[in-house]
C-alpha cells in the first residue's frame, strides 16, 4: 500500500467474495469510534480513537493494545500518522493541538497549538520531516518543523480534508468546503486546481507510484481520477460514499463505503470495479478508513466497531534462500532457509532440481518452515549437478533459488605441510608446498579473522596485513575440483610483525586521501576529538597516525576485513597555531608502503599587534586549505572591515592579513575584533584580534603570523610598522609636465592576492626613464599607502603604464562594491635628468569581483522578508560599474539532495531578481544544493547559516 496514513475506526481486510469467512475483528470495545489509522515500517497499526481519548496499536501478530497511548479526558482524535522514527502525530479537535506520542508510547498533548477552531483532518509528513496538517475548519494548511515545532501557514485553500504527497514533493489537497482538488509545491505556490461539482464533500486522497492523484467524492459518491500528465477525470469510478482510498502493490484501490449497509469496494487500475464486499459489521458500527500492511492486507476502520483485519488474496509462496550444497558419496547434503513470504498460504513442501530448473522432483526436508535441511541419494561421484529448490503451497510453486552446483565424491583432498611464515612491517608472507591436483588454497591466521585464498594447485604464497607486536601463526587448506576441502595443515611457525616506523616529516607526494567521520576537515582546534578514517590498508594490519609539523604519535589501530581503520584520536593541546598535516602509515594488501594525509589548519583564537601610533600593523592568520576567513561585526553579520572608537580593522581575506588603523593621537588597547575560520565541510573556529597601539615607534619591523611574538606581549601577536601613506598633491619637480591617468573606477585585476590597478605615467616635454605610482587612502582619518608599483620605461617612451599592486590593506577596502576612494600619486624620473616630478589623479579603487553579505532564509522557504527586500534595493543603487552578478544558492541538509538542489535555485533566483531589476547586467544564478555548508548541520544554529545565497558582483 503506498498511503502513509488513512482515515481508520475498526479495521477490515479485503480478499475474496468470501471475505467475511476470513477476516479477524479485533474490538476495541463498547463505545470505541477508531476513525483513522496509520502504519509505521515494522507493520504495526495505530488507531485514532475519537470517542476514549487513546490510540490504540495492534502489532502484525495481532496483539491489541487499546491503551497503547491514552490523551487528556475530552480530547477528539480523527487524523493520524507515524513517522519513519515510529513517532506517532494526531490532531486533538476538542483541544486544538497536534498530539505527539514517541515509539514508547509517551504522549505530549500539546505539542504544537493549532489555529482557533482548526478542526483539523489528515496529516501528511514530506521527506524532510516536515508534517503538514488540514486545518479543515480554518481554510488552511498548516506546516509543522518537526525539530523545532515551530508552525506556519502552508496554504489557504477552503475546507482542507485530504492531504497526500507526490513523488515530486507536491502536495496534494481533497478541499471539502472548497469542491476542488489542489496542487502546491514545497513553498505553497498553488500550481493547478481541479475543481468537481458543488456539494461533493471530497474526503480522502492516495497517489500511486506513478504519480496518478485519485480523490473520494463522499456525498458525490465517485471518485475523481488526475493522472500524471495533468488529465483530470471527475468521475472515474462510482462508489456509494466513499469515505476513504488506498491502494495495494498492483495499483488496485480500495474504497471505504461510509454507510449503515457499507462495504468495500475494489477498483482496478482501468476503474473497473471487480469486487464489492458487504463487511461483516458489529452492530452500530459502519466502515470510515481503509489502510493496506506492508503485505498488502487491507484494513478497514470501522466507527463503533473496533479493527477489521483480512488477509490479502493467496499466492504461491515466495523462493526459499540461502541455499548450501555440500558433496557427499553418491549424493549431496542441502541446507537453506524457508521463503520469507508463503502467500498468505502454508507451504505444504518443497521441489528440487538437480539439472538448473529443467526437471523437478519432490525433497523431503527436516521442516516446512525456518532453518531446513535435505539429502540428495543416486548422484553420480565426479559428474556435476546445478542444484536448485522452490517451495510449494496450495495456490502452486514458486520461484526457485538461485544456482548452487556440486560435484559428489568420496574422499577429500591431501593435507598442505605447514606453511612458513616470514614477518615484515605490519604483515607476514606466508608460503608452502604445492598439493598435486588441487584448485586453490585457503589460509588462515591464528589469532584473528584474516585469510587470504589462492586459485591454483602452484599459488603457493599469500601476504598478510598482521598486528604489530601479536605472535601469529597461520594454517592451510587445500580444495579440490569437487569443492572439498582438506584437513587443516600444522601451524606455521610463530612470528612477530613489526610496528610502521613514523619519519621524521611528511613524505613527499602523499595522496591527500586521508579523511574523518564528518569528511576532510581543514580545521581542528588543540584537544579535539576527531574519529580518523583511513582506507587501502592490508586487511587486520596495523596503521600508525601521527601529526606534523613535528611528529607526534597520536596511536596506533588494526584495520578490519577490507583494510580500512576508523579512530579516535586527540589534538596534542601543546599543537601550535598553524598549518599541520595527519599523516597515516602502515602497509598496503600486497605489503609495499602505505600512506596517507590530511593537511589541517589550527587558527588561534586570540590573536593581535603592538605598534605605534604613527604608523599601521598587521597580524597573518592561518587560513586552511579549501576554507575561508572574515571578520564579525556586533550582530555576527560577516564584513571586511569593522571601524572602532580607536581605528577600523581591515580584512584581506586572500592571504589572512588583518590590519589595524589606529585614530590619530590614539594610545592605548582598541576594542577587539571577532574574526570567524570555517573549512569547506562547515567546522567553525572563531577568535578575537586586539591592537595595542603605543606612544612611540615599535622597534619591532614588519608583519608578525599569528603564532609569533611582537615587540611586547606573547602568543599570537604582530608588530607594527611606522610608515605612513603619501598625500596627493598637484605636479611638481622639474620642468617636464606630468599626466597621471587613471580609470575613474579603477578594477584591481588578477588574482586577489596579487590584484593591481593600471595607472598611466607621462611626460609631455620629456622622455621617461621610470615611474612610482602610489595609492592612498583615508581610513580612520589617517592617508594611508593602499598599493604602489613601479616601472622602468622602454627608450624614448613619453608613457608607461604602472601596474600598481594593491597591499593588504587595499585589498580590503576595495573588497565592497563601489570601491574605496583612493589618490593616485606618480613620481616620474625623466631619462634625461634625476630630479623626479610627480603629479596625482583621484579614483575610486574596487576588486574585479567583490564578494557581498550572504542573504540568508527561513526553513524550506524561498522568500525575501521586507529587510531583505529593502537591503537588496539598496545594495542596487550601488552597483554603477558592475557588469555582472553572480548568485549561487544553498540550503542545510533537509530533505534529498533533489530537493536541496531545487530550493537552491529558487533561493539564488530570488535574490538575483531583487537585486538587479530594472538593470540590465549579465546575472548568473546557481545552486549548490546541500553541497557547500559553512557550517555543521547538526545544530539549529547551524542549518540557519547554512540557508543561504551567496552574491559575487562583477566589475
Amino acid at each position: 500500500m503506498v498511503s502513509a496514513a488513512l482515515p481508520l475506526a475498526g479495521l477490515l481486510a479485503v480478499q475474496t467474495p468470501a471475505w467475511a469467512a476470513t477476516t479477524t475483528l479485533y474490538s476495541t470495545g463498547s463505545g470505541s469510534c477508531i476513525y483513522q489509522g496509520a502504519f509505521d515500517s515494522q507493520g504495526n497499526y495505530y488507531g485514532a480513537d475519537e470517542c476514549k481519548n487513546r490510540i490504540v496499536k495492534l502489532d502484525p501478530y495481532g496483539n491489541l493494545d487499546v491503551n497503547w497511548a491514552v490523551l487528556p479526558a475530552g480530547s477528539v482524535t480523527e487524523g493520524i500518522t507515524v513517522a519513519p522514527d515510529g513517532t506517532v502525530y494526531a490532531p486533538d479537535q476538542a483541544h486544538q493541538y497536534v498530539v505527539k506520542v514517541s515509539p514508547l508510547g509517551v504522549v505530549n498533548a500539546t505539542w504544537v497549538q493549532l489555529p482557533a477552531n482548526a478542526y483539523a483532518q489528515e496529516l501528511v509528513l514530506d521527506h524532510a520531516g516536515n508534517l503538514y496538517v488540514a486545518a479543515m475548519s480554518a481554510n488552511e494548511i498548516d506546516k509543522i518543523d518537526t525539530a523545532t515545532g515551530q508552525l506556519t501557514t502552508f496554504a489557504t485553500p477552503t475546507g482542507p480534508y485530504g492531504l497526500a504527497f507526490d513523488s515530486q514533493q507536491h502536495l496534494w489537497s481533497a478541499n471539502n468546503g472548497g469542491d476542488s482538488i489542489t496542487e502546491y509545491d514545497l513553498q505553497g505556490n498553488l500550481l493547478n486546481t481541479y475543481p468537481v461539482p458543488l456539494g461533493s464533500s471530497l474526503e480522502a486522497l492516495v497517489v500511486a507510484p506513478n504519480d496518478d492523484v485519485y480523490a473520494a467524492a463522499w456525498r458525490g459518491g465517485f471518485i475523481s481520477k488526475i493522472d500524471a500528465n495533468g488529465t483530470f477525470t471527475q468521475a472515474w469510478a462510482t462508489v456509494n460514499r466513499p469515505a476513504d482510498l488506498d491502494m495495494d502493490s498492483q495499483g488496485n484501490i480500495y474504497a471505504s463505503e461510509s454507510t449503515r449497509a457499507g462495504g468495500l469496494t475494489k477498483i482496478d487500475p482501468s476503474g473497473a470495479v471487480t469486487a464489492q464486499w458487504a463487511t461483516p459489521f458489529p452492530a452500530s458500527s459502519w466502515p470510515i478508513g481503509v489502510n493496506g500492511s506492508p503485505t498488502d492486507d487491507v484494513y478497514v476502520a470501522l466507527d463503533g466497531g473496533g479493527v477489521i483485519m483480512a488477509p490479502a488474496d493467496p499466492t504461491a509462496p515466495g523462493a526459499p534462500t540461502s541455499l548450501v550444497v555440500s558433496r557427499a558419496d553418491r549424493g549431496a547434503h542441502l541446507s537453506f532457509q524457508s521463503p520469507v513470504r508463503t502467500g498468505h498460504s502454508p507451504i505444504t513442501g518443497y521441489e528440487v532440481s538437480t539439472d538448473g530448473g529443467t526437471t523437478w522432483t519432490a525433497l523431503t526436508t527436516s521442516a516446512l518452515t525456518g532453518a531446513l535441511t535435505a539429502d540428495l541419494t543416486g548422484l553420480t561421484n565426479g559428474t556435476t549437478y546445478t542444484v536448485r529448490v522452490r517451495a510449494v503451497n496450495a495456490i502452486g510453486t514458486g520461484p526457485a533459488t538461485a544456482s548452487a552446483s556440486v560435484v559428489p565424491a568420496l574422499g577429500r583432498a591431501a593435507t598442505p605441510t605447514a606453511p612458513v611464515a616470514v614477518a615484515g612491517t605490519s604483515s607476514v608472507t606466508a608460503s608452502w608446498a604445492a598439493v598435486p591436483g588441487v584448485t586453490g588454497y585457503t589460509v588462515t591466521a591464528h589469532p584473528g579473522n584474516g585469510t587470504c585464498a589462492t586459485h591454483s594447485a602452484s599459488d603457493t604464497s599469500c601476504v598478510f596485513g598482521a598486528e604489530a607486536g601479536v605472535p601469529t601463526t597461520f594454517t592451510v587448506v587445500a580444495h579440490d575440483p569437487s569443492s572439498s576441502d582438506s584437513a587443516p595443515s600444522a601451524a606455521s611457525n610463530a612470528v612477530v610483525p613489526a610496528a610502521p616506523v613514523a619519519p621524521a616529516t611528511v613524505p613527499a607526494n602523499v595522496p591527500v586521501t586521508l579523511t574523518t567521520d564528518k569528511g576532510q576537515i581543514a580545521l581542528a582546534v588543540p584537544s579535539q576529538q576527531i574519529t580518523v578514517i583511513g582506507t587501502g590498508f592490508a586487511p587486520y594490519s596495523t596503521a600508525k597516525v601521527m601529526v606534523y609539523s613535528s611528529p607526534i604519535d597520536l596511536g596506533t589501530v588494526t584495520t578490519d576485513a577490507n583494510g580500512n581503520f576508523s579512530v579516535p584520536v586527540t589534538v596534542p593541546a601543546s599543537l601550535e597555531a598553524g598549518h599541520h598535516t595527519f599523516l597515516a602509515t602502515g602497509v598496503d594488501p600486497q605489503g609495499g608502503p602505505r600512506a596517507m594525509e590530511l593537511p589541517v589548519t589550527v587558527p588561534p583564537t586570540t590573536a593581535g599587534s603592538t605598534g605605534a601610533n604613527t604608523g599601521t600593523q598587521q597580524t597573518v592568520l592561518p587560513v586552511p586549505t579549501g576554507g575561508a576567513i572574515t571578520l564579525l561585526d556586533g550582530n555576527g553579520a560577516p564584513v571586511t572591515t569593522m571601524t572602532v572608537a580607536e581605528g577600523t580593522y581591515a580584512l584581506d581575506a586572500s592571504t589572512g592579513t588583518i590590519t589595524f588603523v589606529p585614530v590619530a593621537g590614539f594610545v592605548g588597547t582598541a576594542h577587539p575584533v571577532t574574526y570567524r575560520f570555517t573549512d569547506a565541510l562547515g567546522s567553525i573556529v572563531t577568535g578575537t584580534y586586539t591592537a595595542v597601539v603605543t606612544g612611540t615607534a615599535s622597534t619591532g619591523s614588519g608583519a608578525a603570523s599569528a603564532g609569533s611574538s611582537g615587540t611586547t606581549g606573547t602568543g599570537t601577536t604582530g608588530t607594527g610598522s611606522t610608515g605612513s601613506g603619501a598625500t596627493a598633491k598637484p605636479a611638481t619637480g622639474g620642468t617636464a609636465a606630468v599626466h597621471v591617468s587613471v580609470a575613474a573606477l579603477a578594477v584591481a585585476t588578477g588574482a586577489t592576492a596579487r590584484a593591481t590597478v593600471p595607472v598611466r605615467c607621462a611626460l609631455n616635454a620629456s622622455t621617461v626613464g621610470a615611474c612610482t605610482v602610489t595609492l592612498t587612502a583615508t581610513v580612520s582619518g589617517r592617508h594611508e599607502v593602499i598599493g604602489s608599483g613601479t616601472v622602468k620605461a622602454r627608450t624614448g617612451a613619453r608613457t608607461v603604464i604602472t601596474h600598481v599592486r594593491l597591499n593588504a590593506l587595499g585589498r580590503a577596502l576595495a573588497n565592497t562594491v563601489g570601491g574605496v576612494t583612493a589618490t593616485a600619486t606618480a613620481s616620474i624620473t625623466p631619462r634625461d635628468s634625476r630630479a623626479a616630478v610627480t603629479g596625482s589623479r583621484a579614483t575610486r579603487v574596487v576588486l574585479e569581483h567583490v564578494t557581498l553579505a550572504p542573504v540568508y532564509f527561513s526553513s524550506d522557504s524561498s522568500k525575501l522578508t521586507p529587510v531583505q527586500a529593502r537591503m537588496l534595493a539598496g545594495l542596487r543603487r550601488h552597483l554603477v560599474g558592475v557588469t555582472g552578478v553572480t548568485v549561487v544558492g544553498h540550503t542545510d541538509d533537509r530533505g534529498t539532495a533533489a530537493y536541496g538542489m531545487w530550493l537552491g535555485q529558487r533561493r539564488a533566483a530570488r535574490v538575483a531578481a531583487a537585486l538587479t531589476a530594472g538593470l540590465h547586467l549579465h546575472t548568473v544564478v546557481e545552486t549548490k544544493g546541500e553541497a557547500d555548508p559553512k557550517a555543521s548541520n547538526a545544530t539549529p544554529a547551524g542549518k540557519a547559516l547554512n540557508r543561504r545565497a551567496d552574491i559575487t558582483v562583477t566589475y
